[in-house]
């Protein structure tokens, strides 16, 4: 094993990941042209024949009975179009010979009926079809050569490789390089070894070879345990290992997995790796034989491992050599071990696990398994308190808070003495349901280890369950307990084993939370400065954060002298059903047919919490505001926002509104009461830094590596415009993404960003958001700006010459809406910007957008 490095193998990492091919076919391997032209010319003159009497005549029993008769080869040709592989034996007595050996005189009619009935005269009923139709039978064919024609390729190519790089070996001088055959070793190692290189005449270095097409179990289970017990073996003759190892099959093995080959093999190398040189290297390096291992070093690795494993710690003084190689070895042991909760002692004199305790609790559970004290140990692991449900003999269950990134609730955690199961993970997942109905997962404690097969099969099961389920078993408690970070390697099981969909961090639907809340310190701080003294309206386009910002904002007023109140008004239509509302939300004595002037009564009910100033935070009021400008009381037109404006003007309250459409009319409408009685607050994209914050921390809370993260951020950045909805959608994708592959391969790269960006889902959700409520005038005006016009009078033209009518007013009014929306930036430059620029890419899947303008202008005209 080579000496921890751990600078040494990151870089070695990078640059392996960096080189791996995903596979080496050309166009030749894909089709052999050659071959398929040859396979034809083997069915001449027949084929000839049969496109001849096709232009004259269309095909029927007796025609057909004439070409097979002349041409008996023709039905190996037909039946190849026919996907017919060999003899079939049909329900009412006929047969159709197997194409390979032939037909004979007396088959033929019969032959030639079938044929009909499969409907070969319907495939071929015109000149030129036969051949085309043969030429794409034969083709497909030839696909299952595809593998082998790279494969042999593969071979050649290693050899090559192996014998330009024991040719550039021997310019060393004072050694010979050469050529010996793996025969020379045991059988064991014959099957692993492709080449075994020879220095001055000893066998020195074995090369062993692999191109992995395909992941899959056998793929990984050569890299992780086949080559590594081969070098191992190696290791103890005196032969140093060298593993060339490439394809997409490697590309998806785990970081983990790669690291522990690179610690296990001298070398590793990837095929790019070789041929420029790193074999050469290898070669020059490996010449001289290692130092002998002292058997002591190993027969100390184990005493000490054993008294961990037992006693759980170790003295110096235990060890059968002098005190200082005792300490020294007790020291080596830990540095060996740095992802393991492991203290020495003063002067290296000890060793022992830091949670000692634990780890005997962890260790008693595998012999003698008790639920209840399973939960308990868990729960001191992470830190957590447990709610206790339930305790029995045979069972527990307790609700538990799990690290944010998983569940912001509680978590089910369920033990139990039966053994892991299907059955039993789904009433795990059915009591989760019944206790903690908001739970997307689950906690399952069981005694024993799980076996590898069963754990695969759980994972497959978790896809139809209510909540993921986390199976955690006697040994991954020991395991957290002796780990350096109990809480990351629970982290780890809850990856390895649930839907990660179930669990995915990003918010969809209703405000975000505040663990994903992310970049709006300056609106924040621009509401919180003003609502002691005055009213604020929030303005901006659909999820651009207005609820989630209210809020976040109400949560950081619980230790001020604010007292504020929050209402949705979603559903409120009408005076009515608002005073409904603060009757159920706030709990205040309010007459049931509530009237604007009882808005006076209301703040001072609400006054009476104690705290110097009340804010009311209304949401989404844009039918409140419909209703309240086409309604009176006492011939006073929107008297409900008029008395909003009296109350925030005497300092009684103030108000926080936020809504989409409306609200943004009224506060641009210098005749409306709103005019200068809210201080409106814009809420537009997040900035670059806020945006790539909110993709990338919560993926890499659940433990998810971002390969290449800059350059993911900059493509995520530029298909959201950093739209908070989109960027929240984009991440939901992402983690939808990774779910599908091997646990053994948890990241994200720019190229996942790409494919997600390029569905027709997500570029109808790019448009969706960005337009929002869009009128399709307003579609119209930000299509005519994505198509150039870029000043209003430009765009007044445009209109005019499609026959739409529009005023300035409408124009200017279209403008300001799409601006609303974070589509356009309408400075004070005479020009229009687009500030989301990707609503170019996203139009241009749907054709031109001068076609698009066309379409909208005859929709308006």
């Amino acid at each position: 094993m080579k000496p921890a490095d751990e600078t040494a193998e990151k870089a070695w990492l990078a640059n392996f990941r960096a080189s791996i091919a995903r596979d080496l076919y050309t166009p030749a391997d894909i089709i052999s042209a050659s071959r398929i032209e040859t396979s034809l010319q083997a069915f001449e003159p027949g084929v000839s024949r049969l496109e001849a009497s096709l232009t004259t005549l269309p095909l029927t029993q007796p025609i057909l009975s004439g070409l097979l008769t002349d041409n008996p080869a023709l039905y190996s040709a037909l039946a190849r179009i026919l996907a017919i592989p060999a003899g079939i034996d049909l329900q009412d007595g006929r047969r159709l010979p197997d194409p390979r050996t032939g037909l004979s005189a007396d088959q033929v009619d019969d032959v030639a009926a079938v044929l009909i009935d499969l409907g070969i005269d319907t495939l071929l009923c015109g000149p030129g079809q036969a051949r085309a139709m043969l030429r794409a039978a034969l083709i497909r064919e030839d696909a299952d050569r595809r593998r082998k024609r790279v494969d042999d390729k593969l071979s050649k190519a290693f050899a090559k490789i192996v014998l330009e790089s024991v040719e550039g070996a021997n310019l060393e001088p004072d050694h010979r390089f050469t050529l010996s055959s793996p025969s020379t070793l045991p059988p064991a190692l014959r099957r692993s070894v492709n080449e075994l290189i020879a220095v001055n005449g000893s066998p020195r270095i074995a090369i062993a070879y692999t191109f992995q097409a395909y992941s899959g179990g056998r793929q990984q289970r050569d890299i992780s345990t086949v080559y590594p017990n081969a070098s191992n073996l190696l290791e103890k003759a005196g032969i140093d290992l060298v593993l060339i190892a490439d394809g997409q099959g490697v590309r998806t093995i785990s970081e983990r997995i790669l690291r522990d080959v690179y610690r296990h093999i001298p070398v590793v190398l990837t095929l790019a790796q070789a041929q420029s040189g790193g074999l050469t290297q290898a070669l020059i390096d490996l010449k001289a034989p290692p130092p002998p291992k002292t058997i002591g070093s190993e027969a100390l690795e184990r005493i000490i491992s054993d008294a961990l494993g037992s006693a759980g710690e170790i003295q110096a003084a235990e060890l059968p050599v002098p005190t200082a190689e005792a300490r020294l070895a007790l020291a080596a042991y830990a540095a060996r071990r740095p992802d393991q909760a492991l203290a020495l002692g003063t002067s290296s004199d000890s060793l022992a696990w830091r949670r000692l305790d634990d780890v005997r609790r962890a260790r008693r559970l595998q012999t003698v398994y008790d639920p209840a004290a399973a939960l308990e140990l868990l729960g001191k692991l992470i830190d957590q308190g447990l709610h206790w449900d339930s305790r029995t003999p045979v069972e527990a269950m307790a609700r538990i808070q799990l690290p944010y990134q998983f569940q912001s609730g509680q978590t089910l955690a369920y033990a139990t003495h039966s053994s892991a199961s299907v059955p039993l993970l789904r009433e795990a997942a059915k009591r989760s349901l019944q206790r903690v109905q908001q739970a997307r997962m689950c906690l399952l404690l069981v005694p024993g280890t799980l076996a590898r097969e069963l754990q695969d099969e759980l994972l497959r099961t978790q896809t139809y369950l209510a909540a993921s389920v986390v199976v955690i078993d006697a040994k991954l408690l020991t395991d957290m307990a002796q780990g350096l970070s109990p809480t990351e390697a629970l982290k780890r099981a809850i990856l390895e084993q649930t839907d990660l969909t179930k669990i995915s961090p990003f918010v969809l639907r209703g405000a975000t939370p505040a663990r994903v809340f992310r970049g709006r310190q300056q609106e924040e701080a621009d509401l919180v400065g003003t609502i002691r003294s005055n009213s604020v309206a929030l303005l901006g386009g659909r999820r651009i954060g207005k609820t989630s910002l209210m809020k976040h904002v109400i949560s950081q007023l619980n230790e001020t002298d604010i007292q504020p109140y929050f209402a949705d008004c979603q559903v409120v239509q009408t005076w009515s059903d608002f005073g409904a509302l603060a009757r159920r939300e706030w709990r205040v004595d309010l007459p049931d047919a509530f009237l604007p002037e009882n808005l006076n009564d209301l703040v001072e009910q609400l006054s009476d919490s104690g705290r110097q100033h009340v804010v009311i935070f209304l949401d989404e009021i844009d039918h409140l505001l419909d209703w309240d400008a086409n309604h009176d009381q006492d011939k006073v037109k929107e008297a409900f926002f008029r008395q909003c404006r009296a109350i925030s003007q005497t300092a009684k309250a103030q108000f926080v509104f936020s809504g989409e459409r409306r609200i943004a009319q009224k506060f641009w409408d210098a005749s409306s009461p709103h005019w200068n009685f809210c201080r409106p607050i814009m809420l537009r994209q997040l900035t670059r830094i806020a945006a790539g914050s909110l993709l990338s921390e919560p993926i890499e809370g659940l433990g998810v590596a971002l390969q290449g993260k800059q350059e993911l951020l900059d493509l995520s950045w530029q298909v959201t415009n950093g739209h908070p909805e989109l960027i929240q959608y984009l991440g939901d994708q992402l983690v939808g993404i990774v779910n599908d592959r091997s646990r053994d391969r948890i990241q994200i790269t720019a190229e996942d960003v790409r494919e997600v960006a390029n569905t027709t889902s997500y570029i109808n959700q790019y448009l969706t958001t960005y337009w929002g409520q869009s009128s399709e005038f307003e579609k119209l005006v930000s299509l005519l700006i994505v198509g150039g016009f870029s000043t209003s009078s430009d765009i007044a033209a445009a209109l005019h010459a499609g026959g739409v009518k529009a005023s300035d007013e409408d124009l200017r009014r279209a403008v300001k809406m799409i601006e609303l929306y974070g589509i356009i930036d309408d400075g004070p430059a005479a020009e229009i910007g687009l500030r989301a620029d990707w609503f170019v890419t996203a139009l241009q899947s749907y054709g031109t957008v001068e076609d698009q303008i066309a379409r909208a202008m005859e929709g308006l005209a």
